[in-house]
């Protein structure tokens, strides 16, 4: 099974944040206690949606943005996510702007 580890496990080289295949038992097991969320196994498919190319596009992903009708739509609250500065917002908003997708 696939899963995202939540935080540090005893006995585990995990620190939180990993996305991890482990067997069903132990999954379930660590999903069970808390420590990881189940993920959906896309066999090899990228998991991003937003378009190659656009600026900070790992970041945005992993903050829930799947679109960039909806990183337009929050464009006054990108700055305050962590890793995205002044500068990284407003080549992000001209990517989105100019994105014919």
């Amino acid at each position: 099974m696939l899963v995202k580890i939540k935080k540090p496990i005893k006995g585990y080289g995990y620190y939180g944040g990993e996305t991890v295949s482990l067997p069903d038992e132990d999954a379930a097991r660590l999903v069970n206690e808390g420590f990881a969320i189940l993920i959906q196994d896309t066999e090899g498919e990228d998991e991003n949606v937003l378009p190659e190319g656009l600026p900070a596009r790992a970041i945005l992903a992993g903050n829930g943005f799947t679109s960039v009708e909806q990183i337009l739509s929050a464009r006054e609250t990108l700055e305050a996510i962590e890793g995205i500065g002044v500068k990284t917002v407003e080549k992000i908003i001209s990517f989105c702007e100019e994105y014919e997708g």
